[in-house]
């Protein structure tokens, strides 16, 4: 073995362990200056001084920067009142360590003691979106799941959300339509509105001499050159018609009558179900007008779409109260109603006996053996009830979600908004769950 085999190896170790002492020696000096300017920091920061405090954090994140010391610097600011520079270092937490808690939970106290659910949930979205949790996010969207705010722009009357949109009319006595955010669709100049069902086009009326249909960006999408004086909503392929005799009738997509029938009234079709009436009778007729049941009813109950047949069931009112009846009108069960809600999704609806209100699903169970005042039927989830006078909502556990504390409420819609009436013959207004915007 030559002398130059020999010498290299020792060579190489005695530089390998100068190479490790210095990193350690460098690591050493850094820790030493990081924990020098991080006193310093610290000791600037007991005594308000934010200049040399940050100059010194500063310092020191540029040595070793770490969540900690991230959390730290917005701590300062929190405890210094500095809410705007506060919110800057949790949004810098945030996009440097997207995977931890800490800037989530952070940038949620801060929403939460500012009263901005609207922020809060935002957070909790976008915590979730990154697959991060915690205890403070849980338990915030837990308790705050029903928090709501009230758009007090006001309505005199209502239609129903169909679609995400609602047809309401305005203090001047106009109607036209809103979004689920109460934004105005259309123009407010229509002396009637119906709903967006089929296609997602409306009736409206202007005066009695105008008749027709429009899409959602309020244009007209369908007219007659028949004289009309109304019609009731698309749907099934047909079109309810009121005649100039006030007489009504149905026809197709081209207003051609469908059958030589004519009703005092004609429902919106809808499962190829349809209420009429006749005189004082009211029965169930198929799209080709022939009656489903030969008898007739004293009522039919339709929501305000003018729809009988919801969750393809019937309730129709016989000499004692209502019945719920199939599509064939056959009878479900054999409880009678002193009053019932049509449904509005497949779930529960309301109906009364014995003064009471409560919940059924369309086989005729109850969903529980709690009763209200009066009640409405669940939709997306929430139903309204009414308790010492006043309405509040039930989720379909029976909870009750949002304390009573309104005069009047609607349906819930799948965007989280309803329409609620604060004062007992007022007007109505956009109420909407903070964690649905």
């Amino acid at each position: 073995m030559n002398r130059y085999s020999i010498i290299m190896p020792v060579f190489m170790v005695a530089l390998m362990a100068v190479s490790v002492y210095m990193r350690f020696n460098d690591v050493a000096k850094n820790t030493k200056e990081y924990e020098g300017y991080l006193e310093a920091a610290r000791a600037s920061a007991e005594t308000g001084v934010t200049k040399t405090a940050m100059e010194n954090y500063n310092l020191a994140l540029s040595i070793n920067p770490n969540i900690e010391l991230y959390c730290e610097i917005a701590d300062y600011y929190s405890s210094q009142g500095d809410v705007e520079s506060y919110a800057e270092w949790c949004e810098t937490i945030l996009e440097k360590y997207p995977t931890r808690t800490e800037g989530y939970d952070k940038m949620l106290n801060l929403y939460l003691s500012d009263n901005n659910y609207s922020m809060a949930f935002s957070i909790i979205k976008q915590a979730k979106k990154r697959g991060v949790s915690s205890d403070a996010l849980a338990g915030a969207e837990s308790e705050l799941a029903y928090s709501f705010w009230i758009d007090h722009r006001n309505y005199e009357e209502i239609g129903q959300f169909c679609n995400g949109y609602c047809a309401v009319k305005i203090t001047d006595g106009k109607w036209g339509f809103i979004n689920s955010s109460g934004e105005n669709i259309t123009k407010f100049v229509y002396d009637s509105a119906g709903a967006f069902l089929e296609e997602s086009f409306a009736p409206v009326t202007v005066s009695d001499t105008d008749a027709y249909f429009i899409d959602t960006t309020d244009s007209k999408i369908l007219a007659s050159k028949e004289k009309y004086r109304s019609f009731g909503n698309y749907n099934d392929d047909v079109i309810p018609a009121q005649l100039e005799n006030r007489k009504y009738i149905y026809t197709d997509r081209d207003f051609q009558p469908i059958n030589g029938n004519q009703y005092d009234y004609a429902s919106t079709m809808a499962s190829s179900v349809a209420a009429v009436k006749d005189g004082d009778e009211w029965y169930l007729i198929d799209k080709g007008g022939n009656k489903i049941v030969d008898v007739g009813f004293s009522d039919i109950k339709l929501d305000r779409r003018g729809i009988a047949c919801l969750n393809d069931r019937v309730f129709a009112k016989q000499s004692d109260g209502y019945v719920m009846l199939d599509t064939s009108g056959n009878q479900i069960g054999q409880t009678v109603y002193e009053d019932v809600q049509p449904f509005i999704d497949t779930t529960y609806t309301a109906v009364s006996s014995d003064g009471q209100w409560y919940f059924i699903d369309k086989d005729g169970n109850r969903m529980s053996e709690q009763t209200y005042e009066e009640a409405r039927p669940f939709s997306n989830g929430l139903a309204g009830v009414k308790v010492n006078g006043e309405w509040g909502f039930i989720d379909s556990a029976g909870n009750m979600v949002i304390q009573p504390q309104f005069a009047n409420v609607d349906a819930f819609t799948s965007k989280g908004c309803c329409l609620v009436s604060e004062e007992d013959g007022m007007l109505w207004q956009i109420l909407k769950l903070y964690r649905m915007e």
